[in-house]
């Protein structure tokens, strides 16, 4: 299994084999999506979907929340050119996403949890 790590403004990543887990990291604002988290996601599923070499993603936020949708305070950026509102939401894939849900979801984060394929929830 080989494990790499990189953090991009507040999103992370890590293969795990033919896994790519991208995890929300801005547990000070419940994971609320500003625009440079608009840009984080939005790479990482890029990265996914360009990537022959992973078979699937899984999208994470933190123990007690997933994400709680739009940082009112900054806004959630431009919808990207691939993924749309959150770097997520309008993407057209062909890796399968799947948001492995503890916590709560609100808002925006919902419309994140919807555009995946499959739901593992807590």
């Amino acid at each position: 299994m080989t494990t790499s790590t990189a953090t991009e403004h507040r999103v992370s990543t890590e293969r795990r084999g033919r896994v790519l887990l991208v995890r929300m990291e801005r547990p000070a604002k419940r994971n609320a999506v500003d625009a440079p988290m608009t840009a984080a996601l939005d790479a990482a599923l890029n990265e996914l979907e360009d990537d022959p070499d992973l078979w699937c993603g899984v999208l994470t936020g933190g123990p007690e929340m997933f994400c709680a949708g739009t940082d009112l305070a900054q806004g959630a950026g431009a919808p990207t050119p691939r993924g749309g509102n959150y770097g997520v939401v309008r993407r057209a894939r062909t890796t399968p996403l799947i948001a492995a849900v503890e916590g709560i979801a609100y808002g925006g984060g919902f419309e994140i949890v919807l555009a995946c394929d499959l739901v593992v929830a807590g």
